[in-house]
Protein backbone atom coordinates (compact mmCIF):
# COMPACT_ATOMS: atom_id res chain seq x y z
CA UNK A 1 0.00 0.00 0.00
CA UNK A 2 1.70 3.30 -1.05
CA UNK A 3 -0.47 6.19 0.21
CA UNK A 4 -0.43 10.13 -0.44
CA UNK A 5 -3.20 11.23 1.51
CA UNK A 6 -4.04 15.35 0.29
CA UNK A 7 -6.49 17.85 1.44
CA UNK A 8 -8.87 19.77 -0.10
CA UNK A 9 -12.65 19.71 1.03
CA UNK A 10 -14.28 22.75 -0.17
CA UNK A 11 -17.51 24.04 1.79
CA UNK A 12 -19.56 26.98 1.04
CA UNK A 13 -21.96 28.02 3.80
CA UNK A 14 -25.49 30.74 3.80
CA UNK A 15 -26.80 31.01 7.05
CA UNK A 16 -29.84 33.14 6.51
CA UNK A 17 -30.51 34.72 10.01
CA UNK A 18 -33.50 37.47 9.30
CA UNK A 19 -32.20 40.34 6.66
CA UNK A 20 -28.42 38.68 6.70
CA UNK A 21 -26.61 36.20 5.09
CA UNK A 22 -23.99 34.62 5.89
CA UNK A 23 -21.35 32.69 3.32
CA UNK A 24 -18.21 30.45 4.26
CA UNK A 25 -16.40 29.00 1.42
CA UNK A 26 -14.04 26.72 3.22
CA UNK A 27 -11.60 23.64 2.60
CA UNK A 28 -12.72 21.67 5.24
CA UNK A 29 -10.98 18.70 6.76
CA UNK A 30 -10.01 16.95 10.20
CA UNK A 31 -6.87 17.32 12.51
CA UNK A 32 -6.03 14.55 15.43
CA UNK A 33 -5.12 15.13 18.55
CA UNK A 34 -4.98 13.27 21.65
CA UNK A 35 -6.50 9.79 21.34
CA UNK A 36 -7.87 7.72 23.88
CA UNK A 37 -5.59 4.60 23.03
CA UNK A 38 -2.43 7.26 24.07
CA UNK A 39 1.25 7.10 23.32
CA UNK A 40 4.03 8.92 23.27
CA UNK A 41 5.01 10.15 19.90
CA UNK A 42 8.10 8.85 19.26
CA UNK A 43 8.89 8.63 15.54
CA UNK A 44 8.00 11.08 12.87
CA UNK A 45 8.01 9.76 9.16
CA UNK A 46 10.15 11.17 6.63
CA UNK A 47 8.78 11.17 2.23
CA UNK A 48 9.71 8.30 1.29
CA UNK A 49 9.69 6.34 3.99
CA UNK A 50 8.99 2.46 3.62
CA UNK A 51 7.49 0.66 6.71
CA UNK A 52 7.16 -2.91 7.18
CA UNK A 53 4.87 -4.78 9.23
CA UNK A 54 6.18 -8.35 10.80
CA UNK A 55 3.86 -9.99 13.41
CA UNK A 56 0.91 -12.57 13.40
CA UNK A 57 -2.69 -12.53 13.26
CA UNK A 58 -3.47 -8.78 14.25
CA UNK A 59 -0.67 -7.58 11.66
CA UNK A 60 -2.31 -9.83 8.71
CA UNK A 61 -6.03 -8.75 9.02
CA UNK A 62 -4.91 -5.32 9.14
CA UNK A 63 -4.27 -5.63 5.41
CA UNK A 64 -8.41 -6.37 5.57
CA UNK A 65 -9.12 -2.49 6.48
CA UNK A 66 -6.34 -0.29 6.36
CA UNK A 67 -7.22 2.18 9.13
CA UNK A 68 -3.84 1.91 10.69
CA UNK A 69 -2.53 3.13 7.42
CA UNK A 70 -4.83 5.91 6.46
CA UNK A 71 -4.26 7.78 9.37
CA UNK A 72 -0.48 7.52 9.12
CA UNK A 73 -0.52 8.14 5.96
CA UNK A 74 -2.93 11.50 6.02
CA UNK A 75 -0.57 12.45 8.92
CA UNK A 76 2.11 13.41 6.14
CA UNK A 77 -0.22 14.83 3.19
CA UNK A 78 2.96 15.81 1.43
CA UNK A 79 4.92 12.68 1.89
CA UNK A 80 4.79 9.55 -0.14
CA UNK A 81 5.13 6.97 2.86
CA UNK A 82 4.53 3.27 1.93
CA UNK A 83 3.36 -0.19 4.17
CA UNK A 84 4.13 -3.24 3.63
CA UNK A 85 2.66 -5.88 5.58
CA UNK A 86 3.91 -9.24 6.04
CA UNK A 87 1.57 -10.44 8.96
CA UNK A 88 1.27 -14.30 8.89
CA UNK A 89 -1.34 -15.92 11.24
CA UNK A 90 0.36 -17.31 14.62
CA UNK A 91 4.01 -16.01 13.66
CA UNK A 92 6.27 -15.72 16.57
CA UNK A 93 9.82 -15.36 17.18
CA UNK A 94 11.29 -18.07 15.86
CA UNK A 95 8.74 -18.17 12.21
CA UNK A 96 7.47 -21.52 12.43
CA UNK A 97 4.13 -20.39 10.33
CA UNK A 98 6.65 -19.16 7.73
CA UNK A 99 8.60 -22.47 7.66
CA UNK A 100 5.72 -24.92 6.00
CA UNK A 101 7.33 -27.98 5.58
CA UNK A 102 10.65 -26.61 6.40
CA UNK A 103 12.87 -26.30 9.75
CA UNK A 104 12.09 -23.34 11.67
CA UNK A 105 15.46 -22.13 10.86
CA UNK A 106 14.53 -22.08 7.25
CA UNK A 107 11.19 -20.19 8.00
CA UNK A 108 13.21 -17.19 10.37
CA UNK A 109 15.88 -17.07 7.23
CA UNK A 110 13.04 -16.46 4.77
CA UNK A 111 10.73 -14.06 6.49
CA UNK A 112 14.29 -11.87 6.73
CA UNK A 113 14.63 -12.55 3.37
CA UNK A 114 10.77 -11.15 2.74
CA UNK A 115 11.57 -8.11 5.08
CA UNK A 116 14.86 -7.42 3.34
CA UNK A 117 13.14 -7.59 -0.30
CA UNK A 118 10.90 -4.88 1.28
CA UNK A 119 13.56 -2.28 1.53
CA UNK A 120 12.18 -0.95 5.13
CA UNK A 121 13.12 1.97 6.47
CA UNK A 122 10.98 1.65 9.26
CA UNK A 123 9.91 -2.00 10.84
CA UNK A 124 6.96 -2.54 13.15
CA UNK A 125 7.80 -6.20 14.76
CA UNK A 126 3.85 -7.29 16.58
CA UNK A 127 4.83 -10.48 17.98
CA UNK A 128 4.21 -12.16 21.53
CA UNK A 129 0.53 -13.25 21.29
CA UNK A 130 1.22 -17.04 19.91
CA UNK A 131 4.15 -17.25 22.86
CA UNK A 132 1.63 -16.02 25.40
CA UNK A 133 0.43 -19.62 25.52
CA UNK A 134 3.33 -20.98 26.85
CA UNK A 135 2.77 -19.06 30.39
CA UNK A 136 5.43 -17.34 32.26
CA UNK A 137 7.66 -20.47 31.66
CA UNK A 138 7.84 -19.12 27.64
CA UNK A 139 9.02 -14.96 28.29
CA UNK A 140 12.55 -16.16 28.85
CA UNK A 141 12.36 -18.15 25.36
CA UNK A 142 10.52 -14.97 23.59
CA UNK A 143 12.96 -12.19 25.11
CA UNK A 144 15.47 -14.27 23.46
CA UNK A 145 13.70 -14.66 20.66
CA UNK A 146 12.31 -11.15 20.07
CA UNK A 147 15.99 -10.08 20.08
CA UNK A 148 17.45 -11.86 17.40
CA UNK A 149 14.79 -11.22 15.69
CA UNK A 150 15.44 -7.46 16.03
CA UNK A 151 18.93 -8.35 15.32
CA UNK A 152 17.84 -9.75 11.72
CA UNK A 153 15.75 -6.53 10.80
CA UNK A 154 18.26 -4.44 12.20
CA UNK A 155 20.70 -5.29 9.60
CA UNK A 156 18.71 -3.47 7.48
CA UNK A 157 19.83 -0.02 9.22
CA UNK A 158 15.65 0.47 9.49
CA UNK A 159 14.20 2.10 12.28
CA UNK A 160 12.56 -0.59 14.10
CA UNK A 161 8.98 0.00 16.55
CA UNK A 162 7.82 -3.14 18.74
CA UNK A 163 4.15 -3.43 19.87
CA UNK A 164 2.58 -5.45 22.24
CA UNK A 165 -0.20 -7.82 21.87
CA UNK A 166 -3.66 -6.99 22.29
CA UNK A 167 -5.66 -7.75 25.69
CA UNK A 168 -7.79 -10.89 25.63
CA UNK A 169 -11.18 -9.76 25.55
CA UNK A 170 -14.04 -11.43 27.70
CA UNK A 171 -16.84 -12.38 25.55
CA UNK A 172 -18.87 -14.13 28.09
CA UNK A 173 -19.38 -18.60 27.87
CA UNK A 174 -19.76 -20.60 26.15
CA UNK A 175 -15.70 -18.63 25.21
CA UNK A 176 -12.78 -18.71 27.53
CA UNK A 177 -12.40 -16.59 30.84
CA UNK A 178 -9.71 -14.68 29.67
CA UNK A 179 -8.23 -13.47 33.19
CA UNK A 180 -5.29 -16.19 33.73
CA UNK A 181 -4.24 -15.66 29.93
CA UNK A 182 -4.82 -11.46 30.22
CA UNK A 183 -1.80 -12.30 33.10
CA UNK A 184 0.41 -13.98 30.85
CA UNK A 185 -0.07 -11.77 28.42
CA UNK A 186 0.66 -9.00 30.76
CA UNK A 187 4.03 -10.89 31.42
CA UNK A 188 4.63 -10.77 27.36
CA UNK A 189 3.83 -6.88 27.29
CA UNK A 190 6.24 -5.98 30.00
CA UNK A 191 9.07 -8.62 28.33
CA UNK A 192 8.65 -6.38 24.99
CA UNK A 193 8.53 -2.96 27.51
CA UNK A 194 12.23 -3.95 28.59
CA UNK A 195 13.81 -5.16 25.81
CA UNK A 196 12.14 -1.99 24.13
CA UNK A 197 13.85 0.04 26.93
CA UNK A 198 16.96 -1.85 26.71
CA UNK A 199 17.52 -1.43 23.47
CA UNK A 200 16.51 2.29 22.64
CA UNK A 201 13.17 1.18 21.08
CA UNK A 202 9.85 2.52 20.78
CA UNK A 203 6.67 0.89 21.44
CA UNK A 204 3.04 0.66 21.38
CA UNK A 205 1.36 -0.76 24.78
CA UNK A 206 -1.58 -2.18 22.72
CA UNK A 207 -2.40 -4.09 25.53
CA UNK A 208 -3.02 -1.42 27.71
CA UNK A 209 -5.46 0.39 24.79
CA UNK A 210 -7.40 -2.48 24.60
CA UNK A 211 -8.54 -2.94 28.64
CA UNK A 212 -12.21 -1.87 27.53
CA UNK A 213 -12.29 1.48 29.88
CA UNK A 214 -12.76 3.33 26.73
CA UNK A 215 -14.95 1.03 24.34
CA UNK A 216 -17.40 0.05 26.62
CA UNK A 217 -20.36 0.30 23.96
CA UNK A 218 -18.77 -2.32 21.56
CA UNK A 219 -16.90 -5.22 21.88
CA UNK A 220 -12.97 -4.83 19.33
CA UNK A 221 -12.73 -8.38 18.95
CA UNK A 222 -14.88 -11.61 17.39
CA UNK A 223 -13.64 -14.10 19.57
CA UNK A 224 -11.42 -12.43 22.49
CA UNK A 225 -7.88 -12.30 20.68
CA UNK A 226 -8.88 -11.11 17.06
CA UNK A 227 -9.60 -7.60 16.07
CA UNK A 228 -12.69 -7.04 14.58
CA UNK A 229 -13.23 -3.78 11.91
CA UNK A 230 -14.10 -1.89 14.82
CA UNK A 231 -11.56 -2.82 16.84
CA UNK A 232 -8.80 -1.90 14.01
CA UNK A 233 -10.75 1.29 13.88
CA UNK A 234 -11.26 1.70 17.27
CA UNK A 235 -6.71 1.41 17.98
CA UNK A 236 -6.12 3.24 14.70
CA UNK A 237 -5.66 6.33 17.06
CA UNK A 238 -2.42 4.26 18.98
CA UNK A 239 -0.62 3.67 15.86
CA UNK A 240 -1.42 7.41 14.34
CA UNK A 241 0.07 9.48 17.22
CA UNK A 242 3.17 7.17 17.69
CA UNK A 243 4.62 8.55 14.35
CA UNK A 244 4.81 12.12 15.26
CA UNK A 245 3.09 15.13 17.54
CA UNK A 246 -0.85 15.22 17.84
CA UNK A 247 -2.12 17.87 15.16
CA UNK A 248 -4.13 20.57 16.48
CA UNK A 249 -7.88 19.54 16.91
CA UNK A 250 -10.42 20.96 14.35
CA UNK A 251 -12.13 24.15 14.92
CA UNK A 252 -14.08 26.81 13.71
CA UNK A 253 -15.99 29.69 16.15
CA UNK A 254 -17.85 32.24 14.11
CA UNK A 255 -19.78 34.79 16.03
CA UNK A 256 -22.92 35.97 14.42
CA UNK A 257 -23.99 39.91 15.04
CA UNK A 258 -27.09 40.12 12.94
CA UNK A 259 -28.12 43.86 11.91
CA UNK A 260 -28.20 45.88 8.33
CA UNK A 261 -25.68 45.79 7.54
CA UNK A 262 -24.91 41.94 8.94
CA UNK A 263 -21.13 41.87 10.34
CA UNK A 264 -18.97 38.89 11.73
CA UNK A 265 -17.67 39.66 15.31
CA UNK A 266 -14.68 37.46 16.49
CA UNK A 267 -13.53 34.66 14.55
CA UNK A 268 -11.28 31.26 15.81
CA UNK A 269 -9.73 28.43 14.10
CA UNK A 270 -7.53 26.02 15.52
CA UNK A 271 -5.68 23.07 13.22
CA UNK A 272 -6.78 25.02 10.38
CA UNK A 273 -6.19 28.61 8.53
CA UNK A 274 -8.82 31.04 7.39
CA UNK A 275 -8.14 33.49 4.56
CA UNK A 276 -9.80 35.82 2.35
CA UNK A 277 -11.97 36.78 5.25
CA UNK A 278 -14.61 38.99 3.39
CA UNK A 279 -17.69 41.12 4.76
CA UNK A 280 -20.48 41.63 1.60
CA UNK A 281 -23.40 43.56 1.38
CA UNK A 282 -24.57 40.06 1.13
CA UNK A 283 -22.62 38.76 3.93
CA UNK A 284 -19.46 37.38 4.98
CA UNK A 285 -17.10 34.90 2.83
CA UNK A 286 -13.63 33.51 3.80
CA UNK A 287 -11.33 30.08 3.14
CA UNK A 288 -9.96 27.72 5.21
CA UNK A 289 -7.39 25.56 4.43
CA UNK A 290 -6.23 22.09 6.48
CA UNK A 291 -3.51 20.25 6.39
CA UNK A 292 -5.02 16.70 6.84
CA UNK A 293 -8.50 14.80 5.61
CA UNK A 294 -10.62 13.58 8.26
CA UNK A 295 -10.41 10.46 9.82
CA UNK A 296 -12.96 7.41 8.62
CA UNK A 297 -16.29 7.49 10.52
CA UNK A 298 -16.51 3.61 12.81
CA UNK A 299 -17.82 1.07 10.58
CA UNK A 300 -20.88 0.42 12.57
CA UNK A 301 -24.05 -1.26 11.16
CA UNK A 302 -26.17 1.30 12.88
CA UNK A 303 -25.80 3.95 10.51
CA UNK A 304 -24.94 6.03 13.72
CA UNK A 305 -21.55 8.67 12.99
CA UNK A 306 -19.45 7.63 15.59
CA UNK A 307 -16.38 9.93 15.34
CA UNK A 308 -12.30 8.58 16.30
CA UNK A 309 -12.25 10.06 19.97
CA UNK A 310 -9.80 13.24 19.37
CA UNK A 311 -10.51 13.17 16.26
CA UNK A 312 -13.94 15.20 16.13
CA UNK A 313 -14.56 18.94 14.46
CA UNK A 314 -16.03 21.21 15.98
CA UNK A 315 -18.24 24.35 14.33
CA UNK A 316 -19.37 26.80 16.85
CA UNK A 317 -21.60 29.43 15.54
CA UNK A 318 -22.87 32.08 18.66
CA UNK A 319 -25.66 34.29 17.69
CA UNK A 320 -28.02 32.35 16.36
CA UNK A 321 -31.71 33.49 16.19
CA UNK A 322 -33.72 30.83 19.62
CA UNK A 323 -34.61 27.62 17.44
CA UNK A 324 -33.27 23.96 16.34
CA UNK A 325 -30.65 23.84 13.56
CA UNK A 326 -30.11 20.66 11.83
CA UNK A 327 -26.63 19.70 9.82
CA UNK A 328 -27.82 17.99 6.60
CA UNK A 329 -25.57 16.19 3.86
CA UNK A 330 -27.51 15.00 0.84
CA UNK A 331 -30.75 14.96 2.76
CA UNK A 332 -28.81 13.26 5.86
CA UNK A 333 -28.75 14.65 9.02
CA UNK A 334 -25.27 14.99 10.40
CA UNK A 335 -25.80 17.06 13.38
CA UNK A 336 -28.31 19.15 15.12
CA UNK A 337 -28.78 21.06 17.99
CA UNK A 338 -30.75 24.38 19.30
CA UNK A 339 -28.74 28.20 19.00
CA UNK A 340 -27.35 27.48 22.45
CA UNK A 341 -26.11 24.11 21.31
CA UNK A 342 -24.39 25.53 18.44
CA UNK A 343 -23.17 28.50 20.30
CA UNK A 344 -21.09 25.58 22.33
CA UNK A 345 -20.00 24.12 19.88
CA UNK A 346 -21.19 21.06 17.91
CA UNK A 347 -19.69 18.26 16.68
CA UNK A 348 -19.90 17.27 13.05
CA UNK A 349 -18.85 14.17 10.93
CA UNK A 350 -18.22 14.40 7.55
CA UNK A 351 -20.61 12.20 6.46
CA UNK A 352 -23.04 9.78 8.18
CA UNK A 353 -22.19 6.29 7.33
CA UNK A 354 -19.26 3.99 6.63
CA UNK A 355 -19.77 3.78 3.19
CA UNK A 356 -20.48 7.21 2.45
CA UNK A 357 -17.42 8.14 4.53
CA UNK A 358 -15.43 5.63 1.65
CA UNK A 359 -16.60 7.68 -0.94
CA UNK A 360 -16.13 11.79 0.68
CA UNK A 361 -11.98 9.86 0.41
CA UNK A 362 -12.15 8.74 -3.11
CA UNK A 363 -14.29 9.98 -5.38
CA UNK A 364 -14.80 13.54 -7.10
CA UNK A 365 -18.08 14.44 -5.23
CA UNK A 366 -20.78 17.34 -5.19
CA UNK A 367 -23.02 17.59 -1.99
CA UNK A 368 -25.74 19.86 -0.53
CA UNK A 369 -25.58 20.58 3.16
CA UNK A 370 -28.28 22.25 4.91
CA UNK A 371 -28.45 23.42 8.67
CA UNK A 372 -31.95 24.56 9.02
CA UNK A 373 -33.54 26.81 11.54
CA UNK A 374 -37.02 24.96 12.01
CA UNK A 375 -39.25 28.28 11.56
CA UNK A 376 -36.86 30.93 10.15
CA UNK A 377 -33.20 30.75 8.78
CA UNK A 378 -31.34 28.00 7.45
CA UNK A 379 -27.39 27.51 6.28
CA UNK A 380 -26.38 25.49 2.84
CA UNK A 381 -23.22 23.39 2.36
CA UNK A 382 -22.33 23.10 -0.58
CA UNK A 383 -19.05 20.11 -0.45
CA UNK A 384 -16.85 19.23 -3.01
CA UNK A 385 -14.08 16.46 -1.93
CA UNK A 386 -10.77 16.18 -4.09
CA UNK A 387 -10.01 12.36 -5.17
CA UNK A 388 -6.99 10.42 -3.72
Amino acid sequence: MVGVCTSGVSRRLALNVGAMTLMWSAFVVASPSAVAFSAEPSLALADGDRVTLIGGTLIERAQQYGYWETLVTCRYPENRITFRNLGWSADDVEAEAWSGFDTPAEGFARRKSRVRETEPTVVLIALGMAESFEGPNGVPHFVEGLNRVIDSVSESEARVVLMSPNRHEDLGRPLPVPMVHNRHLALYRNAIRDVAAGRGLGWLDLFAATNGGDVADETLTDNGIHLTEYGYWRTAGLVDRWFGPSPAQWSVAIDVQPGEPAEIGEVKSEGTRLDDLTVTAGGVRFTTQDRVLPAPLAPRHDGEAEMLPGYERSLTIAGLRAGTYELRIDDEAVAAGDAEAWSRGVRSPPVRNTARSSSWHRHHREERVVLPLLAAGELHVSVRASSL
